[in-house]
């Protein structure tokens, strides 16, 4: 594991890999009867399933696996995860259970990021907009670096503050960008 993250009020841990968010249920009683160990539940996937691998095949770095190294929750339970190598930050609807009981997996919003062309208008001055590229946008860029205004350089940490102002330290550039839940800067 490369980073955990707790999420208290529903009860799960996130976990990442290089490549992959999985899911862990931790709470004391669940359908089944009481469990006092996490549960592996499931990973987290981006609009195409893409083998549970965030991105793969439509960064333009050819290194995989990718290294996804941090996580952060906005206040309504939103998954952000930041993606070194492909210079991306990905966004998650929250995870949880349904009345049941039953885990229902958080989806894949998108991300954001540089970004040259798309089928959607999802890119804009080079970068996109908001949390807008998926594998249905078709989201291009010639590299998935930058330096200007919402790209990054290796986005290495992720911080939220309490009016969910989501900070993304970009270690190559030096620098920290602010964004909204949305994406917007």
């Amino acid at each position: 594991p490369r980073n955990a993250f707790i999420d208290i009020e529903r009860e799960l841990v996130y976990v990442t890999t290089d490549y992959e968010v999985a899911v862990f249920d931790f709470r004391e009683e669940s359908p089944g009867g009481p469990r006092h160990r996490s549960l592996f539940i499931e990973r987290l996937t981006d609009d195409a399933g893409n083998d549970q691998v965030l991105g793969q095949g439509d960064c333009p770095v050819n290194q995989n696996p990718l290294f996804l190294n941090s996580m952060q929750l906005d206040s309504a339970g939103n998954l952000y995860v930041s993606d070194v190598v492909c210079s991306r930050v990905h966004k998650f609807t929250p995870s949880g259970f349904d009345e049941a009981g039953n885990f229902v997996a958080g989806e894949y919003v998108g991300w954001m990021g540089r970004c040259d062309g798309s089928n959607n208008q999802a890119c804009e001055n080079g970068h996109t907009k908001g949390f807008s590229c998926t594998a249905a946008a078709a989201c291009t860029a010639v590299q998935s670096s930058g330096s200007e205004i919402g790209q990054f350089h290796r986005p290495a940490f992720l911080a939220m503050d309490p009016n969910d102002i989501l900070y993304v330290a970009d270690y190559s550039n030096n620098r920290i960008q602010r964004f909204g839940t949305d994406g917007t800067f």
